[in-house]
C-alpha cells in the first residue's frame, strides 16, 4: 500500500511540475493571442503596434537571428 501512494504522489507531482510552466508562460504571453489570424504589422491597434517589435518577440529573435536577418 505504501509503494502505491509513493508511485501516485510521484505521477501527481510529475503532472503538477508539467502543468505549471505551461500556465505560467501563458500568463506572461497570452496577450498575444491578440495577434492570432493578423498581419505582424496589423495597424488596427491604437497606437499602432508591429509584432516582431514586441520584446517578448524581439529579444528571443535577436538571439536566434543576426541583426542583418532580423531587418
Amino acid at each position: 500500500m505504501h509503494v502505491r501512494r509513493c508511485g501516485l504522489l510521484t505521477i501527481f507531482l510529475v503532472l503538477l511540475g508539467s502543468v505549471s510552466p505551461t500556465a505560467i508562460a501563458q500568463g506572461k504571453l497570452g496577450h498575444l493571442k491578440e495577434w492570432v489570424g493578423k498581419h505582424p504589422t496589423y495597424n488596427d491597434f491604437r497606437p499602432h503596434r508591429e509584432f516582431l517589435k514586441l520584446p517578448e518577440i524581439k529579444r528571443p529573435l535577436l538571439k536566434l537571428l543576426s541583426r542583418d536577418d532580423y531587418r
